[in-house]
C-alpha cells in the first residue's frame, strides 16, 4: 500500500528519515505499528492507482472530501459554471 507522511519521522527498524509530504510504500501491519505509537499519527493512506486510476497520490480524505463535493454539487457548479457563463454571453450576442 502507499501511505503519505504527515509528520516527519524516523522508523525504529528501517532507520530511515521519512519527511513530511513523502509518498512510500509500506505494508498494512507496518503502517499500523507506526500510527499506533504515542507520538500520534504519522502516516495517511493513499487511494492505490488501480482503484481509483484517474486519481492516483491522492489521500483518503481528499478522495471522501472530492466525493462529498459531488454529492452536494459545489464541484460539479464550479466547473460547469464557467463555461456555462461564457456560452450564455455569446449566445445573447
Amino acid at each position: 500500500m502507499k501511505a503519505k507522511v504527515l509528520k516527519t519521522f524516523r522508523d525504529k527498524t528501517t532507520k530511515v528519515l521519512y519527511t513530511k509530504g513523502k509518498e512510500i510504500s509500506i505494508n498494512e501491519k507496518r503502517y499500523e505499528e507506526i500510527n499506533a505509537t504515542a507520538l500520534g499519527i504519522f502516516l495517511e493512506k493513499m487511494v492505490e492507482e488501480q482503484k481509483r486510476s484517474e486519481e492516483p497520490n491522492k489521500t483518503e480524505n481528499e478522495v471522501e472530501k472530492e466525493k462529498l463535493e459531488e454529492k452536494a454539487g459545489t464541484k460539479d457548479k464550479k466547473k460547469s459554471g464557467g463555461a456555462e457563463g461564457k456560452k450564455k454571453k455569446s449566445d445573447e450576442k
